[in-house]
């Protein structure tokens, strides 16, 4: 659906600071539902829909370090991580028998 002239994508990409590319997606998606709730018949998408979407819609948390530092080795081609970061308890899905109380 297009854009109407009211929206302002310059002044709207200086209030996406830390949202991801999936966030701005979630955000236009959800601003596109906001204008067909407000009338099945909307021809364009206005900087309401948007300011609707913006309070549905928050910027992923930022990356944590650690991640950051995987993310970073694999880039320059180094496959190997430092024993200091025990991956499998950071990936591993919780065993949650120890919650049953022995059961």
């Amino acid at each position: 659906m297009p854009l109407a002239p009211d929206v302002d994508l310059d002044a709207m990409g200086t209030q996406l600071a830390g949202y991801t590319g999936a966030d701005i997606a979630a955000l236009c998606r959800e601003a596109g539902l906001a204008a067909l709730e407000e009338d099945i018949d909307i021809t364009h998408i206005h900087a309401r829909h948007f300011a609707t979407s913006a309070a549905k819609t928050k910027a992923s948390p930022p990356t944590p370090d650690w991640l950051r530092d995987i993310y970073e080795r694999f880039r320059r081609g180094q496959t190997k991580v430092p024993s200091s970061l025990n991956l499998e308890a950071m990936t591993s899905p919780r065993d949650e028998s120890d919650d049953k109380g022995g059961v």
